[in-house]
């Protein structure tokens, strides 16, 4: 009895683990791809859906603004 219930509380922490690994690779792969260099404002375009506005901040990295009214400054 003892030695089942060993076993059952070994396999539940390595299923624990196994999710572990797959949500942090999971969530190491969305930084990588939300980090985007840019050098001006246009090296930006391609990571903002609408009604984003990309911006590349002076850090020289892109961020996605949002443009609640509409304006293009």
């Amino acid at each position: 009895m003892q030695r089942s219930r060993n076993m059952t509380t070994i396999f539940k922490f390595a299923y624990i683990m196994i999710i572990c690994v797959f949500l942090l690779n999971i969530a190491a792969q969305e930084i990588e791809n939300g980090i985007h260099p840019c050098k001006k404002n246009e090296d930006c375009n391609h990571m903002c859906v609408m009604p984003g506005l990309p911006r590349c901040h002076e850090n020289n990295l892109c961020f996605c603004y949002e443009n609640a009214y509409g304006n293009t400054r």
